[in-house]
């Protein structure tokens, strides 16, 4: 993954995503490697920090992450969007790393996203 400047300007191929997925998923652990602990692992998680900065309605970040629920995935799947329209979710319960990657979303992303994310979701043994 090639990062030149701040925000929004990295630039990944869908396997660097897929292994920093996987050791997300594996809780901070890729191959023989801990690369951070589980207690900080469970701190990356959105939460909501602050009374007076957030309504009680108001979406909660996390360091990098956010939740995606709906999408077919189990409730405890998170990851992270990208104004590019890349996707990178982990799902724990279902123990899946979904990733894809583009250089930016197109006029249909809305739509075949949805579908693409359905067709993942109907694939999974349960």
């Amino acid at each position: 993954t090639d990062v030149v400047g701040t925000s929004a300007d990295a630039r990944s191929v869908p396997l660097d995503l897929a292994k920093i997925a996987q050791m997300m998923l594996n809780k901070g652990a890729y191959g023989d490697k801990r690369f951070y602990s589980e207690e900080t692992y469970e701190k990356m998680f959105p939460r909501r920090l602050s009374r007076r900065l957030y309504p009680p309605d108001a979406d909660n970040f996390g360091i990098g992450v956010i939740f995606f629920k709906g999408e077919g995935l189990s409730d405890l799947t998170f990851g992270h969007g990208a104004a590019s329209g890349s996707t990178l979710r982990i799902d724990p319960v279902n123990d899946l790393v979904v990733v894809m990657t583009r250089n930016a979303p197109g006029k249909n992303f809305e739509k075949y996203h949805a579908q693409f994310m359905k067709a993942v979701a109907d694939g999974i043994e349960r």
